[in-house]
């Protein structure tokens, strides 16, 4: 097929789509026109035939969004010769139709383009936030924001990071693949899933401390278990500012005051005086460290225990 064939093809079966979808929505329409009608005229089983119009409705939107998704995903594969401009323009778009432009934005997760994955994260997220706030699942565009943790641009994964934290999604699937991230080989990805991490965690800390714990006595690298320290510290200051008990991170903060890395005890020294963490075992743990090889452990060690006692 020549390139002038296959934009031929490709109009024709544009026009297809929408005078099927204008049928299928007409006809559906003059059903619930006609029911409208005859509950006006009828003021005995009025209620009745109210009822059975909504449930009229409530199917016509349920064929119209599974048809319209359905559609839409077939669609993406015949952008594959489109410029990027167009493929972007489509994702706005699915972005505005919402819910039902949701298989096909996961589907365009795949695209060879940068921005159009990175601007289909985004899209996503928007749908997601929304579907969130009227208490319906986010469940698909979780996994697939999830899955784009793993892209090769930094943005994509950064935005994915993001747009999890915005939907509020503090599943036990978001939190062991946002704990993965903090073995990203990029900073700024590292940085933004320990943010994610706590904003959501604090909310789910019963969930998501065990999780850190078993992270931060498994992982081999320093600076994920660094990370992870950050992230419990974080955890337990927003609890504690919340008048909470932040007893829950101590343990594996204080498991972290004996790691072999210089730079993991000395965040956990510090992220226990942030937390003001007062328990005699965190005291004696500190008084400990005091005589750690490392200087700078030993003045994070000084240091917390000033904050400790300056905050009895």
């Amino acid at each position: 097929m020549n390139a002038s064939t296959g934009i031929y093809v490709r109009r024709w079966f544009w026009v297809i789509v929408s005078v099927v979808g204008i049928l299928l929505g007409m006809g559906i329409s003059q059903v619930v026109q006609v029911h409208e009608a005859t509950a006006e005229s009828h003021d005995d089983g009025l209620s009745e035939l109210a009822a059975e119009l909504e449930e009229i409705k409530a199917r016509h939107r349920m064929l119209q969004a599974k048809w319209q998704s359905e559609l839409l995903a077939q669609i993406v594969p015949t952008l594959t010769d489109e410029s990027n401009k167009v493929k972007r323009e489509f994702v706005d778009f699915l972005e505005e139709i919402g819910s039902p432009g949701t298989p096909a934005l996961v589907a365009m997760l795949r695209d060879p383009n940068r921005r159009v994955r990175e601007e289909a994260v985004e899209a996503l997220g928007e749908i997601g936030e929304i579907l969130a706030k009227n208490g319906q699942s986010t469940d698909t565009i979780r996994d697939a924001l999830i899955a784009s943790l793993n892209d090769s641009s930094r943005k994509v994964r950064t935005n994915a990071i993001g747009e999890l934290s915005d939907i509020r999604a503090t599943s036990t699937e978001t939190f062991a693949a946002l704990i993965g991230v903090l073995s990203d080989s990029s900073d700024s990805v590292r940085a933004d899933a320990e943010d994610a991490l706590i904003e959501l965690g604090e909310g789910a800390a019963m969930t998501v401390a065990p999780m850190l714990s078993d992270a931060l006595t498994n992982s081999q690298s320093p600076v994920t278990r660094g990370h992870i320290v950050d992230v419990l510290g974080g955890i337990g200051e927003e609890l504690v500012d919340d008048g909470k008990s932040g007893d829950m991170v101590v343990k594996p903060l204080l498991e972290a005051l004996r790691d072999t890395a210089e730079d993991v005890r000395r965040n956990a020294a510090d992220e226990l005086g942030e937390m003001r963490a007062t328990s005699p075992d965190v005291r004696d743990a500190l008084t400990r460290l005091l005589d750690d090889s490392s200087k700078a452990v030993r003045d994070a060690a000084k240091k917390a225990i000033r904050r400790i006692e300056g905050g009895k």
